[in-house]
């Protein structure tokens, strides 16, 4: 016969580092990450809008009314592939990659309709409304420390940073031994 104390180490030393598996993020929920996660690329990848608007070079604006033409459309996975010039506009959507040549959106409510593009009376702010390349997350940057427990959250998180695998903890085995009659 052992002591508890014994018995007690006997039984912490073989659970005790747990190994580690690799699995696809589908199935790690409710895991402890058992390494820190880094990503794989930037999010977002590029400079994207962060309304529906118009894409505008901010030295264009003065705060008087001043009229653009319209030259094309940048929306979520088409965007506008050409450059804009001064005088020249392209509308944008939410998401949609800023184009060549623009540094600022002016949004759709504080615009109106010419008969070749829109006029506006925004002043110029550069960057306004855009959401620059690597604001959520710069390549290299950890997305995922050690140790953490993978909520659908976080999953979500390193699966935007590239990643469809990651290496967990396993999940211990738990048995309750029941002795004596109490």
């Amino acid at each position: 016969m052992i002591s508890v104390e014994k018995a007690f180490d006997e039984i912490v030393a073989q659970a005790s580092p747990l190994t580690t598996e690799r699995l696809p993020l589908a199935k790690a929920s409710g895991r402890i990450l058992a390494s820190a996660i880094k990503a794989r690329r930037s999010q977002p990848g590029c400079d994207v809008s962060a309304m529906d608007g118009y894409a505008v070079r901010s030295l264009d604006l003065t705060g008087e009314e001043v009229s653009f033409k319209l030259i094309g459309e940048s929306a979520a996975g088409a965007p506008y592939l050409g450059s804009v010039n001064a005088g020249e506009t392209v509308r944008i959507f939410t998401g949609a990659a800023v184009p060549e040549g623009t540094d600022q959106i002016v949004i759709q409510e504080n615009t109106g309709p010419t008969d070749n593009g829109i006029f506006t009376d925004d002043q110029a702010e550069l960057g306004k409304h855009i959401r620059q390349a690597g604001y959520d997350f710069g390549l290299g940057q950890i997305v995922a420390e050690a140790g953490s427990y993978l909520s659908p959250k976080n999953l979500g998180v390193i699966a935007s940073a590239g990643h469809g695998h990651v290496m967990v903890h396993r999940a211990p085995t738990v048995a309750i031994l029941a002795t004596g009659d109490e």
